[in-house]
């Protein structure tokens, strides 16, 4: 109701700021809730509405395409960043056009583009180095991490995943290194030094936060936290252990998300 009043005030103004942010906000309580279409529904209404702004509309796009990626429409999210990419210069160098060129490679190479994903992070590297953005450095070490790990090259990919990892330490980029530890139990998984990727999956817990009421963004990352035990007790052949880390994956998630995930345990 808040939301709903604050957009109606901003729509009798004009303030087309005012509204998309409204919009987004009443698009990140549906996803909360797990609704992911009607979470998207409001999204596409910020896009529209933002489509003679080009730097909101990008802001917008970039929401758009994470509520697509949580569907698992990768294409469609790919489709949306390519289109606020395309709205950029070259001499563009702020931290938002370092977001987007992220964004879209990870989208790319989860389509399939690994050239194109390759052109982004190589870019993406440049942009960092150049600029002094450590964070984004980061995130083009673990692009090229994911890169190597779908071609196979898992050594590769294990000294890229470490590398950033060691970024995030020395920049306490906590949620980040969550997340590399989790990418990089996987390439140790691929490696089948499962010990080891054990350890990388006890490290990525001991970064989730420790409190009593967890947000449902908490309870998504202690959803893919037992996602990767479930992966790892799947490669050692554990699939009793297995199925109970899925069962707790899907517990942890709220609707149309725990609806796709309840496949891990399908297919376990």
């Amino acid at each position: 109701d808040l939301f709903q009043e604050q957009l109606e005030i901003s729509q009798a103004k004009g303030d087309v700021e005012a509204q998309c942010k409204s919009l987004n906000s009443v698009a990140l309580l549906y996803k909360m809730q797990g609704s992911l279409n009607m979470s998207i529904s409001f999204a596409q209404n910020a896009v529209s509405l933002s489509a003679n702004r080009p730097r909101l509309l990008t802001k917008n796009l970039v929401t758009l395409s994470k509520l697509y990626l949580l569907r698992g429409q990768h294409n469609d999210a790919r489709t949306a960043l390519q289109r606020a990419y395309d709205t950029q210069t070259d001499a563009q160098t702020d931290s938002q056009y370092c977001v987007l060129v992220n964004e879209l490679g990870g989208a790319s190479l989860k389509c399939g583009y690994v050239n194109s994903a390759l052109q982004l992070f190589s870019k993406l590297s440049d942009l960092a180095q150049d600029n002094q953005l450590f964070n984004f450095e980061m995130n083009s070490l673990a692009g090229y991490g994911k890169i190597n790990l779908q071609n196979g090259n898992y050594v590769r990919a294990k000294e890229y995943f470490e590398s950033a990892i060691s970024i995030c330490k020395e920049r306490r980029l906590t949620k980040e290194e969550f997340y590399q530890q989790l990418s990089l139990s996987r390439v140790l998984c691929a490696l089948r030094q499962y010990e080891d990727a054990h350890s990388a999956l006890v490290s990525a817990g001991e970064l989730l936060p420790n409190k009593p009421n967890l947000s449902q963004d908490d309870r998504n990352m202690l959803a893919e936290l037992s996602c990767g035990f479930g992966d790892l007790s799947l490669a050692k052949g554990d699939y009793t252990d297995a199925l109970e880390h899925f069962k707790e994956q899907r517990n942890l998630l709220v609707g149309e998300e725990q609806i796709r995930e309840t496949g891990s345990m399908v297919l376990c």
